[in-house]
């Protein structure tokens, strides 16, 4: 059976447990009946008033607070087992991405695949204002037989709009596809728009990855988790 890690992102502090939540795991155990994964990520950074000092990431230095959090993680200075350099080398990596936030480009390897589930409505910025968060900058992170699916997230508003982790994993969620908006009499632009299509149901898509044979890890990360686990897979992926 394939090793199973889950990586949640910031915000993952729960108050009324008084400790930091792995909600990706938790959701897809609600959602899909999955069991709790070999390997959990959480990060330990956020932007409400729990956070603070340096775990905070408001301004201009949030993405080097997420970034240097990603690779302790991934080097294990953090507690966690580090990845051994090289470890995935071989080996079938299916990875589920869901609002993901990070700069940091996956291996080009032949056993990584990676689906990613996507809403251009997400408020939430890449790491940073100025950073790429497109549907032709995440389309270049898939590989294999993996898609990229444009989902019709609607929770959340102003900042947090069309980001939360359990809205992408509702069953066969509403994909959107471009199509022409009229602005004016004489004008129209292009945007995107609910279609009529349906993406695969998360949950599912990830306990079908889990009763293959062929399949050595399974992946799941949102948002910054995303972040932490590409530089696992960097360091994984290692050859040096």
């Amino acid at each position: 059976m394939p090793q199973y890690w889950t990586f949640s992102g910031i915000n993952s502090y729960d108050e009324s447990r008084g400790e930091l939540v792995d909600y990706v795991s938790e959701t897809l155990a609600v959602r899909g009946g999955l069991t709790e994964p070999d390997r959990l990520y959480v990060s330990a950074l956020g932007t409400g008033r729990y956070y603070q000092g340096a775990q905070r990431v408001v301004g201009f230095q949030s993405e080097a607070k997420l970034d240097e959090e990603a690779r302790e993680f991934a080097s294990g200075v953090n507690g966690l087992l580090d990845i051994t350099p090289g470890a995935f080398l071989g080996k079938r990596v299916l990875a589920l991405l869901a609002a993901p936030k990070t700069t940091t480009k996956p291996p080009r390897e032949s056993g990584l695949e990676m689906s990613i589930y996507w809403s251009p409505n997400d408020a939430v910025p890449n790491q940073g204002l100025f950073r790429p968060d497109t549907y032709n900058y995440w389309n270049k992170f898939t590989g294999g037989r993996a898609c990229l699916y444009v989902i019709h997230n609607i929770s959340g508003g102003l900042f947090s709009r069309a980001h939360a982790f359990r809205e992408f994993m509702r069953p066969s969620p509403t994909t959107m596809r471009k199509g022409w908006r009229r602005t004016s009499k004489t004008r129209r632009r292009r945007t995107w728009r609910a279609s009529r299509h349906k993406a695969p149901t998360g949950p599912k898509l990830v306990s079908k990855w889990l009763s293959w044979s062929s399949v050595d890890y399974v992946l799941v990360g949102h948002s910054q988790g995303v972040n932490i686990m590409m530089h696992c897979l960097e360091r994984g992926y290692s050859r040096q």
